[in-house]
Order: C-alpha cells, then structure tokens, then sequence
C-alpha cells in the first residue's frame, strides 16, 4: 500500500507534469520607472530624487521637486497580493495650504488579474483612493480604507495603497536631501 501512495504521488513528477501554476502565479513583472517619471511630470516636478529598496515593506520612493526647488510630489511603489501579485504606484502632491492628496492610484500589471470581475474591483478600489485628502490643512491624518463590504482582497488593496501613502506623507515631511537628478 505504501509502494502505491509513493507512485501516486510521484508519478506526476516522473511524467513531467507541473501543478504549480495551479497553486500560484508569479508577479508580471513591470519596469515602474518610466511609469513614476511619466507621472512625476505630470505634477509639475523638475528634479527628482530615488530611493531604491526603501524598506522591507515599499520597494521605492520617489520625491519631485518644483521649479522653485520646493518638495511636491512623493511617489511610492510596492508589490503586494490582489487576487494575484501586483506592483502598485501611489502619487501623493502637497496642494495649497498644506493639505496632502492622493493624485493617482495606478497597478501597471493590472492584467496579472485574469478574472474581469475582480480586475473590476481593483478599477474600482483605485478610482475611489485617487483624489482622497490624506491631510489635511490643521494636520489632521486620513485613512485610506476600504468601503463596507469588502471582500478580503479588496481590502487588502487598500490596505497596501494606505501603506505607501503613510510611508510617502513621511518623506514628503522630513524632507531629506537625498541626491537629485534633472527629470527628462
């Protein structure tokens, strides 16, 4: 009887048969960069500086400058679980007064999510944090969180893009003086 449980479970292996896609899905891999100048332009900025492998939780971060040499922009990129492994990008912009918002909310490898009625949430989850006031003029902080009713992964996506922007308010405050490179 054992004899027979070790050929069936090994069987599949002699013939050469794989079930790991069945059980997961490597990540799209997606080049962010040219996605995070395209965007850093799109706000105003000129100079830009780049911190790679930020931390253990945020893959980069992106800080823009103005004309006027003044921090506008904090960009910050990371990889997590939706439906499948994804790259997700969120652009955060000092306005007037002191208020912080989200301007763009993006997932480059979007298509790494087969099902169309997930892929639809993400869409959604990512209209609703674009344009969210994360602080606001008297210092008050927001949350990015999920809508009631959420499945598990939806509120995981927003999770995650809170998670960047916390981690982008934080740069866009301290302000550091990390190199700088002309935005082309």
């Amino acid at each position: 009887m054992k004899k027979l449980l070790l050929l069936a479970a090994t069987l599949p292996l002699i013939i050469g048969w794989d079930f790991s896609s069945w059980f997961s899905k490597d990540e799209i891999k997606v080049d962010t960069v040219p996605i995070v100048k395209s965007l850093l332009k799109e706000n105003g900025v000129v100079t830009y500086s780049r911190k790679k492998n930020f931390s253990k939780t945020i893959s980069d971060i992106y800080l823009g400058y103005d004309k006027s040499d003044k921090l506008i922009v904090a960009v910050a990129v990371r990889s997590f679980k939706a439906y499948e492994k994804v790259t997700g990008i969120i652009v955060v912009k000092n306005e007037p007064n002191d208020v912080v918002k989200v301007v763009s909310a993006k997932i480059p490898n979007k298509q790494a999510i087969d099902d169309k009625e997930k892929l639809d949430k993400v869409l959604i989850a990512l209209t609703n944090i674009t344009g969210k006031v994360l602080k606001e003029h008297n210092g008050k902080i927001h949350k990015i969180d999920a809508v009631s009713g959420a499945t598990t992964y939806h509120k995981k996506i927003y999770t995650n893009f809170n998670t960047m922007a916390r981690i982008a308010i934080k740069e866009l405050a301290k302000k550091p003086n990390w190199p700088r490179k002309k935005l082309q």
